[in-house]
């Protein structure tokens, strides 16, 4: 059934599915999790780490992300010997808009999967099916890169 694993975000509004995404420092997806929009970042953060994060990802040095993931991610991530967990925060006593120091990555990644048409409706029945078109988007993307350099 296409309603399973949709849920209402109260906060956001978002109305089906959320999407917790692991870059590297281009942009390049490394892990990917699509889940209810119910469960809070944080939480749904932890799937991206357990199981085998550092086999995976042996060359991970620091994570980044922001202040949804500051509890139980953060703790989680504490766990781990090889890596460490960063959150970027704002200077003291900013107003409005304010960059914080290489979030843009993730939002860059995510703004990237607005040209996948597949990926932006979710029409997907199954989360691995929503899974895998944000892979082959991204393979799409590097593969993309790599045309730019080589002409």
């Amino acid at each position: 059934m296409i309603g399973s694993d949709r849920k209402i975000d109260g906060g956001k509004w978002v109305n089906g599915r959320k999407r917790s995404i692991v870059t590297d420092t281009l942009g390049r997806i490394w892990r990917v999790e699509v889940h209810a929009a119910n469960i809070h970042d944080g939480v749904a953060g932890q799937d991206l780490i357990y199981p085998d994060f550092t086999g995976q990802m042996p060359r991970a040095k620091k994570l980044l992300g922001d202040n949804a993931y500051r509890k139980s991610f953060a703790e989680l991530t504490a766990d781990l010997d090889t890596v460490t967990f960063e959150c970027p925060s704002r200077p003291v006593g900013s107003k409005g808009f304010v960059v914080e120091a290489k979030r843009w990555v993730v939002e860059r990644s995510f703004a990237w999967m607005n040209f996948y048409r597949r990926i932006t409706k979710d029409l997907e029945r199954a989360v691995k099916n929503s899974v895998t078109f944000i892979y082959l988007a991204n393979i799409q993307m590097v593969i993309s890169s790599l045309d730019k350099i080589t002409t």
